[in-house]
């Protein structure tokens, strides 16, 4: 990590990105103004039938016009509510990852099998021994200093923190 602070920048930017909930909080108050429009609508549609001689059939129409407009405008708030969900977990697991960043030493000495599981998604071991390891962002790395022979595909750390020794590590992603 040799420049941190441009690290943590970028990961801001990302987490701005990526978890703004600002249009989908803008759609929600037009979504809760529909909600109260339709409402008030069918409350004075029934009380019109409730006062007035009303062809039924038209009254009927228009009342379920106005059901569903509801019914719509309510499934759009839960998909829009279940997003902006999504997005602020999103924001939290940014918030830790930068929170991380920033307590751990410029270099890593060691094997660290919490930033291992955060980044590496999987590693195969093909039959020539050379490890391909998948990032979770998808770029894959190629490294030849592991001598295995047979082909495995490893996921998480179980296994492969026994194939592996820190200074193969370096070689593999350095």
């Amino acid at each position: 990590m040799h420049d941190r602070n441009g690290l943590i920048e970028d990961c801001r930017l990302a987490q701005n990105v990526l978890c703004d909930t600002t249009a989908i909080d803008t759609e929600l108050s037009e979504l809760f103004r529909e909600i109260e429009v339709v409402t008030e609508l069918s409350r004075k549609a029934i009380y019109e039938n409730a006062r007035i001689a009303v062809d039924q059939t038209e009254w009927a129409e228009r009342n379920n016009a106005y059901i569903e407009r509801h019914h719509k405008a309510t499934e759009r708030i839960d998909e829009l509510e279940t997003a902006k969900r999504e997005r602020l977990g999103k924001s939290k697991i940014i918030d830790g990852f930068i929170k991380d960043i920033k307590n751990r030493p410029l270099a890593i000495a060691e094997f660290d099998e919490k930033l291992w599981l955060a980044v590496i998604d999987q590693v195969t071991v093909d039959h020539d021994g050379i490890m391909t390891f998948r990032f979770k962002s998808g770029l894959r790395n190629y490294c030849l200093t592991l001598p295995y022979q047979g082909c495995q595909s490893i996921k998480g750390v179980g296994n492969l923190k026994s194939l592996i020794n820190p200074v193969t590590m370096r070689l593999a992603f350095g």
